[in-house]
C-alpha cells in the first residue's frame, strides 16, 4: 500500500512538470553601421543607456565598445554585431553612441517593438524554448526610421559619416 501511495505522489510530480510554461520574449538589439567612416574614427565608442522619454537626464549604464570580433567591414561600412542578445540597443531605453575621435552622438529614442509572449514545455530546456520581439521603428537624431515587416535578423541603424 505505501509502495501505490509512494508511486502516486512520484507519478504526480513528474507529470507536473509537463504543463506549459509562458515566459516573455527576449528584445533584438539594433546594430549600428557605420558609412564612410574610417576604422579609426570608430574603433572605440561609448554607448549610453538612459531612462526612456526623459530627454537624457537619467544615466542608466554606459558601456566602452573597442574594436574586435564584433566588428564587420564590407566596402566603405562598417556594422558592430552583437551575438548576445542582452547587448546593444534595446527597446526600453533611449540611447546615445559618443564617437570620440569626432566628438559626435548619435541619439536613438523612441524604441517601438512589440512585447510578445512564447510558451515551451516546462520539461524541454529553456534555451530551446525562445522567441524575440519584432521592431518596428525608432528615433535616429529626431528623424523616425522604420525596420523591415519581419526581423529575421537584428535591424540596422545606418550613420553616416
Amino acid at each position: 500500500m505505501i509502495n501505490r501511495i509512494v508511486n502516486f505522489f512520484l507519478l504526480a510530480l513528474v507529470f507536473s512538470g509537463c504543463g506549459t510554461k509562458e515566459f516573455d520574449c527576449d528584445d533584438m538589439p539594433i546594430q549600428p553601421a557605420f558609412i564612410g567612416f574610417q576604422l579609426a574614427d570608430i574603433d572605440t565608442l561609448i554607448f549610453r543607456q538612459y531612462q526612456p522619454n526623459d530627454n537624457f537626464r537619467n544615466l542608466i549604464d554606459t558601456t566602452l565598445v573597442t574594436y574586435d570580433n564584433l566588428y564587420r567591414t564590407s566596402n566603405d561600412t562598417t556594422k558592430i554585431i552583437h551575438y548576445q542578445l542582452s547587448d546593444g540597443i534595446k527597446p526600453g531605453f533611449d540611447w546615445q553612441l559618443f564617437i570620440p575621435p569626432l566628438n559626435r552622438t548619435v541619439v536613438i529614442s523612441n524604441i517601438i517593438s512589440d512585447q510578445k509572449t512564447g510558451s515551451c514545455g516546462t520539461m524541454a530546456s529553456r534555451s530551446a524554448c525562445t522567441c524575440l520581439n519584432d521592431l518596428f521603428s525608432a528615433k535616429q537624431d529626431s528623424q523616425v526610421i522604420t525596420f523591415p515587416d519581419v526581423n529575421k535578423e537584428a535591424p540596422f541603424i545606418y550613420i553616416r559619416k
